[in-house]
């Protein structure tokens, strides 16, 4: 059985996974043929987008207790639980992505011309801007375009939060699970909940900043497809750090009055 783990777990390694379980294989073969015929016929009206979404989870739900049976499994198995979100949702996301890019696309519009607004009145009231550019945490925001499934945003937004406060509080990230350790230093504080939310508002607000003309912003697209397209909670970590994302991006969209 190839070996699954949730720290590195990709659309990739998800479809590898459940396609080395033997005693599954006659429920995966099912699944991946109705989600081939999902992806050819469905129809998804834009506003309706949750109705697809409802037909997916329908079609997990059928798929995990088929699995469940074949491995006279009473309890869940959460590495068969979380690859076949992945993989579903995956599967899937060229057909729901552009959907969604549209549904979403006056809130990024909205997002880009506050923070616009946001940049100009700062340097409007201060002399010279001298706001260190944190290319690692762009680096890992600018991921999520190519991320298919809400486990893997949301991942990848935990990351972009960790290379953040570690830029501000001198601790080091390793990259390969993007566990965060702490390195003792005379300047160096762990952070309160504010200032972790103003240093990605800072991050976010940079990204838009730095981005080229023309480049598509979509992160209030991002924001509405990982809450909505997952079937199960996202561990605390990785939780709290999309809560901060969806904190962030709530008050960019709607505080222009404020700056």
């Amino acid at each position: 059985v190839s070996k699954f783990n949730a720290t590195t777990a990709s659309y990739e390694s998800s479809f590898m996974f459940l396609d080395s379980v033997r005693q599954i294989e006659a429920a995966f073969a099912r699944l991946r043929t109705s989600l081939f015929l999902f992806n050819e016929t469905y129809i998804i009206l834009p506003k309706f987008i949750e109705n697809a979404f409802d037909k997916l989870r329908q079609l997990r739900s059928q798929f995990l207790q088929e699995s469940y049976q074949l491995l006279n499994k009473s309890c869940e198995d959460r590495d068969i639980e979380l690859a076949s979100e992945i993989y579903i949702t995956g599967n899937t996301y060229t057909k729901v992505w552009p959907i969604i890019v549209h549904n979403n696309q006056n809130k990024d519009q909205i997002l880009v011309e506050n923070i616009e607004k946001r940049q100009r009145k700062e340097q409007k009231n201060s002399n010279q801007i001298n706001i260190k550019i944190n290319q690692n945490a762009l680096n890992e925001l600018k991921k999520l375009d190519d991320l298919k499934s809400s486990y893997e945003k949301a991942k990848c937004i935990r990351s972009a939060l960790d290379l953040t406060i570690a830029a501000k509080t001198l601790m080091i990230v390793d990259p390969k699970s993007s566990a965060v350790s702490y390195h003792s230093s005379s300047n160096a504080m762990p952070m309160a909940a504010d200032e972790t939310l103003t240093a990605f508002i800072d991050l976010i607000c940079q990204l838009i900043t730095t981005s080229e003309t023309n480049t598509h912003i979509r992160l209030a697209a991002h924001e509405y497809y990982t809450e909505k397209f997952r079937f199960s909670h996202l561990p605390q970590d990785i939780d709290y750090a999309f809560t901060t994302y969806r904190g962030v991006i709530e008050y960019l969209t709607n505080s222009s009055s404020w700056f």
